[in-house]
């Protein structure tokens, strides 16, 4: 028994406490009697770092250990992605160190265990003062690439587009529908304050709007060229973590569990994104240069830049659908839903309205 560790677990998060437990004593089993030496929320209540001790007097700690809570598919998909798909392609060092695995005995969660990577997220470097950022990035791409291209045209991928999401040329048009369709039935629920009848009625007029430009977006894809692929589909830059190695920090890609088949314009716009508009054009020169001796096309700038914003466009409308799902899951009669989904639904209206080119300045991305 590790003593204290459960009730730490059942206060934070129940479900799957028990099984997680027994996971975690079974994994540490070799380090003798322990204890629990505290816990600290990474993430919501989804993502923890613990620490364990020793009961030997002055025996120095372990290393920590990082537990994360996922539905049943976002674990699976995780699983295979670290397990299995990584390994196969020989990137297997440079996903999450994933140790054990515990579901839930009613199946409503699985917990993750990981080797504790750190801290020092792509994030918190690019924003420390005289970090070498160009370096660091280059490194970050190379890895990103060597995904991209190592899983274009591989027979794995017929296993990933059973386990991953599509984020290929139907995304922009299904994540939109899909929005479109839960809007419409949460608007039609009883007792529904004012202003969410209003910012619904709003968010559906953009989404028609969005949803008639369809079979144009779609057509983008098309005339991109570029081969599917497998890839992250949640790359902020806090899901690339530099570990600390002999030979400096090593880069892994961590949570996998959005990760989907198309073409690598999904994971290559989000991740520029997080950077400023003037940095962007020579990050992209970068991974441009990786992919280089593959072959693909390289689009003129006005169709990447349509394809990206569709890539975008398409995430939002996502993140739209599941806030919108989680309501209507909700039991009736309960009375308004949280006043935290509103916040969230008004917040993704503003990115809607603030979107931004990704390359080109306004009066060119119009004019294209």
């Amino acid at each position: 028994m590790i003593a204290g560790l459960e009730a730490w677990l059942r206060g934070i998060e129940p479900e799957g406490a028990p099984e997680l437990v027994a996971a975690l004593e079974q994994l540490l089993a070799s380090g003798g009697s322990l204890r629990f030496d505290g816990g600290q929320t990474l993430w919501r209540s989804r993502v923890h770092r613990l620490r364990f001790r020793p009961e030997a007097a002055g025996a120095l700690p372990l290393r920590p250990l990082v537990v994360k809570r996922l539905a049943l598919d976002r674990s699976h998909r995780e699983q295979r992605a670290v397990r299995h798909w990584l390994p196969q392609v020989g990137l297997g060092a440079y996903g999450p160190p994933l140790l054990e695995v515990a579901a839930a005995r009613n199946a409503s969660c699985v917990w993750h265990v990981y080797e504790d990577l750190g801290d020092m997220t792509l994030a918190r470097f690019a924003a420390e003062a005289g970090a070498p950022r160009e370096e660091t990035t280059r490194a970050a791409l190379a890895l990103i690439a060597s995904v991209h291209l190592r899983f274009a045209g591989h027979p794995l991928l017929a296993e990933c587009r059973l386990a991953g999401i599509d984020l290929g040329a139907g995304f922009f048009a299904d994540s939109v529908g899909d929005a479109a369709r839960g809007l419409a039935a949460l608007r039609m629920l009883d007792a529904l304050p004012g202003e969410w009848v209003t910012l619904i009625d709003r968010l559906l007029e953009r989404l028609t709007a969005l949803s008639a430009e369809g079979a144009a977006r779609t057509r983008g894809f098309a005339e991109l060229g570029w081969p599917e692929t497998l890839q992250h589909g949640d790359l902020w830059l806090t899901n690339i973590l530099l570990a600390p190695d002999a030979t400096g920090p090593q880069v892994h890609l961590i949570d996998w569990d959005h990760a989907g088949i198309g073409a690598a314009i999904y994971d290559l716009s989000t991740f520029l994104r997080q950077f400023p508009t003037a940095d962007r054009p020579w990050i992209l020169d970068m991974y441009r240069e990786c992919v280089r001796g593959a072959g693909w096309p390289w689009p003129e700038p006005a169709l990447f830049e349509r394809v990206a914003e569709s890539c975008e466009l398409g995430r939002f409308a996502s993140c739209l659908l599941w806030r919108t799902l989680f309501v209507l899951q909700l039991p009736r009669g309960n009375g308004p839903p949280p006043a935290w989904v509103y916040d969230d639904l008004l917040e993704m209206e503003r990115w809607f309205v603030e979107l931004t080119p990704l390359l080109l300045g306004r009066d060119q991305a119009s004019a294209a």
